[in-house]
Formats: C-alpha cells, structure tokens, sequence
C-alpha cells in the first residue's frame, strides 16, 4: 500500500472514530453498536446481517452510516492494494515495450526462430506493430488505475457531518464500480437509503472475491525471462557442451591441474599461516595453561633454594635459635639479603683473598640466585599481565579486518545504495515536475488521472527517502507533502519542486 494513501487513510479513520464516540450516547441499537464497535477494532461483520437490521427511517443513521463508511473504505483498501500490485507490473511492461521501441534490434535479437517463422509464412505481425499494440493496451489499463488511484485519493475528504460521510460513500461506491465494471459503472445512481448503499456494498464485495486486473493485460506483459534469454540460454547450452567435451578428453591433465593448485594451496598453508597462527598463540593461552603451572612451580622452587642458601651461611657464621632461623628463611624467599650483606661487603674490599680462601664467591652465587629469582618473578607477572588482557590483545588484532569490512561496507554497500536511492528520488521528481508543468495552465487543477500519476511518484520518492540522512528526510517529508496535498495549486507545487532542486545538492546531475 502507498505511504500517502494509507496516511490519508489513516486521518479518515481518525475522524470516524471521533464521530463514532461523539454520537455513542445518542443510539439506543445495541446490535448495530457491537458492529460498529467490530468494524473499529478490524474485524469483519456479516453485511446480510447489517441488512436485515437496518432502518429504512434516516433519523437514526449515524450508526449504520458509519458501519456502511468504515467497511467501504476497508473494501477500497482491498482493491487499491491490489491495483497498486498491478500498476508496478503494468508499469514494468511499459518500461520494457517503450525501450524495444526505440530500440528495436534488441526486440529481434529477442524473438525466436519459430516467432520468425510465423512472421514470414504471414500468421504474425511484425515486431514493431505488436511493439505498438501492446503499449497500447498496457497505456489504457495503466489510465484505469491510475484514474481509480486518483480518484479514491480525492474522495478521502475528512468527514465531520453526516452529509460528508454520505459523500464519502458515494465517491469511494463509484470508484469501485467504475474500475470492476468499466463503462457500466458510471451508472451508479446516489441514494442515501441505507439498504440501498448496503446492496452497494454487497455487490462490491462480491465482485472484489474474482476481480484481477491481469486479465485486461497479461497479453501485453513482457515475455518470460527464458524466451528473451533464449539467445544467451542457446549459446550457454553449446558452450557448456563443447566444456564437457573438453573436459573428457583431457580429464588427466585437469586432475594434475587440480593436485598442483591443491599443493600450492597446502604449501602456502604451510609457510604463510603459520606464523600467523604462532603469532596469536602467543597472545593465546588455552593451550598454554600446564605450562604455566609449571612456571609457577619452577619460581617457587627457586625462592626455596634462595632461603635455604642464606639460611646455611647465617647458619655457619652466627648462632641462630627456631625463631630467628624461620625469619631469615621467610625473608629471604621474598628477596631480603640484609643478614648477609655485612658479609658480602667485608669480603668485596678483598675480592682476591675472598675468592682463593674466604666465601666471596658463595655470596657472589647467593646474589646470581637471587637474581635468577627475581627475573622469574617478573615473567611470571608478565605472563600474567597477557593473560589478563588477552582479550584486548584479540580485538586489537581484529580492529584492521573491522576497520577493513567497515570502509567496505560504507564505500561499496551503503554508498552504492545511497547512490541509487539518489537517483530514483531525481528520476520520480522529475517525472513530478513534469506532470505539474503539463497542467501548468487553463484552471490550474490536475485532473483524477494526473493526480493518480503523481501519488505513484511521489510514493517512489517516499519509499527512498528512508535511504537519507535525519535532517534532509525531516526536510522532504514536509516538502512532498505541500505538493500532493489538493489545497495547492499548480503552480504553488512546482515553485516546492524548484525549491527541492535547490535545497538538495544530490538533486542536481
């Protein structure tokens, strides 16, 4: 369903609503109430019923009226949603048959040896009069929809007394009539006999079960894909022969083809990824976690033998007691070396005699050990610090492939989007300027025909506008409502289309 339409919709529904609850109190028809209150809420009501219980006084027809009102226009809906479907596919076949005509050699390449066939042996006509005669037919159906798009359009007036719901009845009753009937719908007489518009709606109902457009131009409609392809399809079929062919006699020399690419590919593997795998496994470490335990356990076993050095040589020079032995053992595996640097530092003033008869290299490997421990301790810290971020490290790594996909998407995907979207917004405002200008003169108002043609175009332009940025939609929006609202001229429509090219740089070429 077109945007504007159902928008124009909504509003009539709207105003119903509130006539509906402001006479609520006035009708004492407690059936004819529960209908209405069915129809508000989007159910559906049986007609025969409604008939049986209508009045034929008019003193208390708010409420039948209004029943009559919300299931016509659910019936209009219904139809203007099916001709809406058709006028697309009416307006593909236009599109289609208008470029064979201007270019017709593409037509010939399109029609098949057996369509020749009958052309020269006289049981066809020639390309371009079926060219002609299908535009034809696809021109009127697309004026009948376009005239009933138009004038359903027209005819949703916001009613708000009883003489504009009868109004609103008997436009939307014949332009129903008009497009299930043609030429025999004109005859539709006004009544304002309840009963009477009931049948109305009955008879419309019924006709909508069977009604399809499709069988006043299926004739003309565009070949299948398959009949316009058939040269391509004919061409493909033989190539793919001859490839098949080719395939049998050399099916050896494409098995070694296909082993050697395999081999290559294996061999890249192999050479390539690796390093990229030991390169994440770096930063990785589920596969890593016995080693780490054991790292843990080399480090403790270090500071052990730590204590256990500091403590013999205290033990040699002073006499300790339990106590004092357990605090220098303690101290020393957390890198205290207070009690033996006296020592160490009596001995360094003579490193020499130290050396060849003091304990000058003892200390020297005391302190080497104590080193090795701390170095120890750093990595297993360091290891811990990659651990804990690990996965600061895993989205660092991502955030070029991110980056990658996202300039991708945005240069290729959205902007190839926004591209188009652009170009059929230009192409339908065009075709709305157009229009607007042909009617640009005489009593300055568009015929039901001319306004079906511009609610199409401006619903195209409505579909894309969603493709546009916040501001520049908020901006069309308003514009394309000042040029399909009927309180406008002509003329006031096309200085907002001049506007539009204007205001909005990507309407310019």
């Amino acid at each position: 369903m077109s945007v504007i339409i159902t928008e124009r919709f909504q509003r009539v529904f709207t105003a119903l609503k509130e006539l509906a609850l402001g006479h609520w109190d006035q009708e004492e028809d407690e059936e004819a109430l529960q209908e209405l209150t069915k129809l508000m809420s989007g159910q559906e009501i049986d007609l025969d019923l409604l008939e049986s219980n209508a009045r034929e006084s008019r003193d208390a027809d708010w409420v039948y009226l209004l029943i009559i009102t919300y299931q016509n226009l659910y019936q209009a809906q219904r139809l203007l949603k099916l001709v809406l479907q058709d006028s697309m596919a009416v307006s593909s076949d236009l599109s289609y048959w208008a470029r064979r005509k201007e270019h017709p050699v593409f037509y010939y390449h399109e029609q098949t040896p057996w369509f020749w066939w009958k052309y020269y042996t006289g049981k066809a006509a020639h390309p371009i009069v079926l060219t002609m005669n299908k535009l034809k037919v696809l021109n009127e159906v697309d004026e009948i929809a376009m005239t009933f798009l138009g004038s359903v359009y027209l005819s949703l007036a916001v009613p708000s007394s009883l003489e504009d719901l009868y109004r609103l009845n008997h436009a939307t009753l014949a332009s129903c009539r008009q497009l299930i009937y043609g030429e025999n719908g004109q005859n539709f007489k006004e009544s304002k006999d309840i009963r009477n518009l009931i049948l109305q709606l009955k008879d419309i109902n019924v006709a909508i079960q069977t009604y399809d457009m499709k069988e006043s131009y299926i004739a003309a409609s565009q070949p299948p894909w398959y009949q316009r392809k058939w040269l391509l399809l004919t061409l493909g079929c033989i190539g793919g022969f001859c490839a098949l062919r080719y395939t049998a006699l050399h099916i050896e020399d494409i098995k070694t083809g296909i082993m050697d690419v395999f081999e290559a590919t294996i061999a890249f593997g192999q050479t390539q990824m690796k390093t990229l795998f030991k390169a994440i496994e770096t930063i990785r470490y589920e596969k890593n976690e016995d080693l780490t335990e054991i790292q843990t356990r080399a480090v403790e076993a270090s500071e052990e033998s730590l204590a256990r050095m500091v403590l013999d040589f205290n033990r040699q020079h002073v006499n300790l007691t339990p106590e004092e032995m357990h605090r220098i053992e303690e101290a020393a595996k957390y890198g205290d070396l207070s009690t033996i640097m006296p020592s160490y530092e009596k001995e360094i003033e003579k490193p020499i005699k130290g050396a060849l008869f003091g304990e000058f290299i003892r200390l020297v490997l005391i302190q080497v050990q104590k080193q090795k421990v701390d170095v120890e301790r750093v990595m297993l810290q360091l290891d811990k610090l990659l651990r804990t971020n690990e996965l600061n490290f895993t989205v660092l790594a991502l955030l070029p492939a991110i980056s990658v996909a996202y300039s991708l998407y945005h240069f290729v995907v959205k902007e190839r989007t926004n591209k188009h979207a652009e170009e059929m917004i230009r192409n339908s405002l065009r075709q709305v300027h157009s229009l607007l200008n042909k009617n640009n003169s005489g009593n300055n108002e568009l015929g039901v025909v001319e306004y079906g043609r511009l609610i199409v175009s401006l619903n195209t332009v409505r579909e894309f506008t969603q493709y546009l940025n916040r501001k520049v939609l908020t901006w069309m929006v308003e514009d394309l409502q000042e040029i399909e609202t009927e309180r406008y001229s002509v003329r006031q429509r096309l200085a907002t289309v001049d506007r539009m090219y204007r205001t909005y740089k990507f309407l310019g070429i």
